[in-house]
């Protein structure tokens, strides 16, 4: 009886082109002859989808040309076997779901010459109601999934030309499975790379070798969801759409989306988006663009969130440190020069004003719209260890001249505020009981708990004046108070209701041992 093989080979062909992709599929695994002949003919099957989805226990591939879809399904089986399932038809196979995958799609793939609209591939593990099961099985599907990410690389590679699709989407758990893929896709066709977390947990990703791909820079758009990328904006600037997280923006970004665009044409709703990924220093520099981001900034009233604001002032310098999180402080350095006032901040620039008032007037844009608590703030009037008693005299005249213009304009600064500043601890190193009802008084009684002043210079037997202060209503709900280089010359009724206290005194009278006494008991 004659076979398929006995035909001309022209007939052959014919016949093929009548098959549709399933077909062909079915009839190479016959027989050696009839896979040899299809191999030899290399017919581009023309798909324009390419589908594939990859599960903790099966994969499932699709490929779509026009009204026409194969639907290929693996499952997982025992030990090194499978289940796959093709158009109602299960068969099982000699291999993990995975390599059965892998060679199906070699076999597709590999005469492919059309352009794919689209190519999609999905990296998915099942979410269970506990967490940690959950984070197992993302772990495991992300080992299993390392060496087929090798043989699918080896099958792009083994090509005589790159796979030509228009737009890329993948949802990824880490770089490799990108770099999996990317590089052997045409970069003269490929326009669209959309990419999106498959895991539950957030996380940062890794773009360095992404952008160093001859097909991200022949990008015209670029979409990540669910990741945070570190990298600099000006990356993206060969893209006409671009929708990305960026953990922080910087200052060169700013500068550099300003030459690109006007950040003022953008919606209200987009400007205050950007202002939400900006840290402090970059606001800061924002606003001093011009008058339009100045007032769009200002109107934003953006709460910057301090945990900790310490300021030090020395006649010639201001030193002002700023914690937004607990481990990376900003740091700005004011210095007088002559008349102007040099600051530095990552960068070094000179402004044309007194040290004090330049101080005072990032303060004031700073502290404006502050409504988080903050734990703690400092401000610390310093003397140089090495000071004698006559220089001290004299020193503390020329502090005093100085720093008593940068007191008031700080107090004009807290009692401007719409609500006083809400923190928990106060700290000031001081001369006298005037620079700490400079801050004092601003301060919001509810959230302040803790209160230490110490001498800012090192005289022996000053003595502390602290008649305004005890009458504050901050300084009734304080509940310790500690003062180091003073002695205290209040009574200690005036101390009764704090849970802690570490004061010097010279002299104690009966009564108010006695009451120290009750207070203990």
């Amino acid at each position: 009886m004659p076979t398929l093989l006995d035909l001309p080979d022209l007939a052959m062909r014919h016949l093929m082109k009548k098959l549709n992709f399933d077909s062909i599929c079915t009839l190479r695994k016959v027989n050696h002859g009839l896979r040899t002949f299809i191999d030899e003919e290399k017919r581009d099957f023309k798909f324009d989808k390419l589908h594939l989805l990859l599960e903790n226990e099966m994969a499932v591939l699709t490929l779509s040309a026009g009204w026409e879809s194969l639907v290929i399904t693996y499952f997982k089986g025992d030990k090194k076997t499978c289940l796959v399932s093709k158009g109602g038809r299960d068969r099982p196979a000699r291999t993990s779901y995975l390599k059965a995958c892998c060679i199906d799609l070699e076999m597709l793939l590999k005469n492919q010459k059309s352009i794919f609209k689209s190519v999609t591939v999905l990296f998915r593990c099942t979410v269970f109601e506990d967490r940690i099961e959950t984070k197992r099985g993302e772990k495991l599907l992300e080992k299993i999934t390392k060496q087929f990410l090798t043989d699918i690389a080896n099958v792009l590679q083994s090509r005589d030309v790159p796979i030509k699709t228009q737009h890329l989407d993948m949802h990824v758990m880490n770089h490799d499975q990108l770099m999996a893929v990317l590089p052997y896709l045409c970069p003269e066709t490929l326009t669209n790379l959309n990419l999106k977390r498959s895991q539950q947990r957030s996380q940062d990703l890794e773009l360095d070798e992404v952008l160093k791909t001859k097909q991200f820079k022949r990008l015209t758009a670029f979409k990540v969801s669910g990741f945070r990328t570190t990298v600099s904006v000006d990356n993206f600037s060969n893209l006409v759409f671009s929708d990305i997280s960026l953990e922080t923006v910087k200052v060169d970004d700013l500068l550099f989306l300003k030459e690109m665009a006007n950040l003022l044409d953008l919606p209200d709703l987009a400007m205050s988006n950007v202002l939400g990924y900006l840290d402090l220093n970059a606001i800061l520099t924002l606003r001093k663009v011009n008058r339009a981001l100045r007032e769009f900034v200002d109107e934003e009233k953006p709460d910057f969130k301090i945990m900790g604001l310490f300021i030090s002032l020395k006649p010639d310098n201001v030193h002002l440190e700023l914690y937004i999180d607990e481990k990376n402080p900003i740091l700005v350095e004011y210095c007088r020069e002559g008349d102007t006032t040099s600051v530095f901040c990552r960068q070094r620039k000179t402004v044309n004003l007194d040290v004090m008032k330049t101080c005072a007037n990032d303060l004031e844009i700073i502290l404006k719209n502050q409504k988080s608590i903050s734990k703690e703030i400092g401000v610390f009037f310093d003397f140089p260890e090495s000071q004698t008693r006559l220089d001290n005299d004299e020193y503390e005249a020329q502090l005093r001249q100085r720093t008593e213009p940068f007191l008031t304009d700080f107090e004009k600064i807290l009692g401007s505020r719409d609500h006083k500043i809400q923190t928990r601890f106060l700290r000031m190193n001081v001369i006298d009981q005037f620079q700490v009802m400079a801050v004092l008084p601003y301060l919001y009684p509810e959230t302040l708990r803790v209160m230490h002043l110490n001498a800012s210079n090192h005289v022996p037997d000053q003595t502390l004046e602290m008649n305004e202060i005890v009458k504050s209503e901050q300084w009734k709900r304080i509940q310790r108070f500690m003062s180091h280089g003073f002695f205290i010359s209040e009574s200690l009724n005036h101390f009764a209701h704090l849970s802690k206290l570490y004061i010097s005194i010279k002299t104690v009278t009966t009564d108010e041992l006695l009451m120290v006494k009750e207070a203990s008991v």
